[in-house]
């Protein structure tokens, strides 16, 4: 994700976000991508994250679809995937999530959208 990126964008892992101070609320997204310019902020700001990635699992799907999803949209993040976990090993890459801004065109939370592997 970094050389895709480009110079502008960092994507990381095991990265903390802090969505909110008061009442204090951080998440740490399987995958954030955010400024470059901003890696020395920790936790990092919702205002300096492009993308969030959260890995579905049957544990933890309500959570990723409706609790995160809120919470991230309302932080402000502009968009958020949810890598489905059950995608059989053949089948394409599913993720579902939300987007506004320029990059491609924004969905609605709760969309599917299926990559094909490479």
């Amino acid at each position: 994700m970094d050389s895709a990126a480009g110079p502008d964008w960092n994507a990381d892992t095991d990265f903390d976000v802090r969505l909110q101070d008061v009442p204090l609320n951080n998440r740490r997204p399987d995958v954030t991508v955010y400024r470059a310019d901003t890696i020395d902020v920790t936790p990092t700001r919702p205002e300096h994250v492009l993308l969030v990635v959260e890995v579905v699992s049957p544990g933890s799907e309500t959570t990723d679809r409706i609790v995160k999803a809120d919470q991230y949209a309302r932080a402000g993040i502009q968009f958020y995937w949810r890598r489905l976990a059950a995608v059989a090993q053949d089948a394409e890459l599913a993720f579902d999530g939300f987007g506004v801004g320029e990059v491609g065109e924004g969905t609605d939370a709760g969309s599917r959208t299926a990559y094909s592997k490479p």
